[in-house]
């Protein structure tokens, strides 16, 4: 029996808490509060983990207290601070803090981000400002025991993946100060080792792709995966060779004992959908599970979400069934069956995902055939 596919499925009430299910994982970061009451029953009783803002947190109480399962994650950026944020008087006096350019190292100097809110400094992880931001995890952490811990945005490990661009006041790298340039990996998985054992749990670091923090918060965040937020419902995401690229990447990280975290998604979402943007949602978020379902080793500490980047504050947005089927555990790795079409059994489930932007492949599992348009999962029982 078909399960999963983008043409329909199976209703399944949610249950949490389930051997051999992944992790329902919410980004409701930037997103709409938790104000409203139905908002908070639906997160309750349809997620294990969110990742939001420590501002809302009477609601987090509320949304904890319905269930007392699930985990959240505060927000706070690793390495970014804005003019406009509530520690900012204490931040700005310390200039040996921030990052510099080559040409000086007065607050003239600063390497800085124009926003529509304001300016976003870089911090340099290999200064004070490491303990800094620890102390404050660990305080956010005690006044807020309804927070399990932290996600920790902007950890990138090479200071390149993430803050150059044409809003940055020298938009050039060779114009920031070298030697901190030089320091960063280093200062950086220090700031996360650090981090981690002061508050002492694992916490999510969002690098993209870019996790080699030496597996210093236990937990890595891969923004965009396979096919995110930055892609619209017509585009096919990732390419053949970035796909498996992705997939064998965050493998090698579950192989390493790492908490998985994947947000995957699309550009904005039809206020009127219609149906063959309805299925063509579905068939990205049953390709983009089927995919991160490839790199799982822990099926139980491997997070996954569908996400869109409109900000939208409705949490069904990012909910759909087959996050709650149940799929046992790994019989051994993804293999080719052909071409461009890749396997991997579970116990319970049977996993398909032609990752080909053009070619259609034929399944035939059990004397039943399926045909599998280009970028479409399929998911059958074992």
């Amino acid at each position: 029996m078909t399960i999963g596919f983008f043409s329909g499925c199976e209703e399944l009430p949610p249950q949490q808490g389930e051997s051999g299910k992944i992790k329902k994982y919410l980004c409701f970061i930037g997103y709409n509060s938790l104000s409203a009451t139905s908002t908070q029953e639906y997160v309750a009783s349809h997620f294990d983990a969110v990742a939001i803002g420590t501002s809302p947190y009477t609601a987090i109480e509320n949304v904890k207290a319905m269930n007392p399962n699930i985990s959240f994650y505060g927000y706070s950026s690793a390495c970014q601070v804005g003019d406009w944020y509530s520690n900012w008087a204490t931040v700005n006096t310390h200039e040996d803090w921030f990052i510099h350019s080559k040409y000086g190292s007065s607050s003239a100097d600063r390497i800085r981000e124009s926003t529509s809110d304001g300016y976003v400094y870089i911090m340099d992880p290999s200064s004070g400002w490491a303990q800094y931001w620890a102390n404050q995890c660990s305080s956010t952490l005690s006044s807020k025991p309804a927070i399990h811990s932290i996600h920790a945005d902007n950890a990138f490990d090479e200071w390149d993946q993430g803050f150059t661009g044409s809003n940055y006041n020298y938009p050039d790298l060779d114009d920031w100060n070298q030697q901190q340039l030089a320091n960063w990996h280093n200062g950086i998985v220090a700031q996360v080792t650090n981090t981690r054992a002061l508050i002492q749990k694992k916490f999510i670091v969002n690098t993209w792709k870019f996790t080699d923090t030496s597996n210093a918060s236990g937990m890595h965040e891969w923004e965009h995966f396979v096919h995110g937020p930055l892609h619209d419902l017509t585009s096919s995401g990732y390419s053949t060779i970035s796909t498996i690229y992705a997939i064998n990447r965050m493998k090698l990280q579950a192989d390493h004992g790492i908490d998985l975290v994947a947000i995957s998604g699309t550009k904005g979402y039809p206020s009127s959908p219609t149906q063959e943007q309805q299925n063509r949602l579905h068939q990205l978020q049953v390709y983009t599970l089927c995919c991160f379902l490839f790199t799982v080793s822990d099926i139980t500490n491997s997070y996954y979400t569908w996400c869109t980047n409109s900000y939208r504050g409705d949490p069904s947005l990012f909910y759909f069934p087959e996050m709650d089927f149940v799929y046992g555990e790994p019989l051994g790795d993804y293999y080719s069956v052909g071409g461009d079409l890749y396997r991997r059994d579970f116990t319970e489930k049977i996993i398909f995902a032609n990752i080909s932007p053009s070619s259609t492949y034929t399944v035939t599992v059990g004397g039943q055939t399926y045909q599998l348009p280009p970028t479409t999962g399929l998911i059958l029982e074992n």
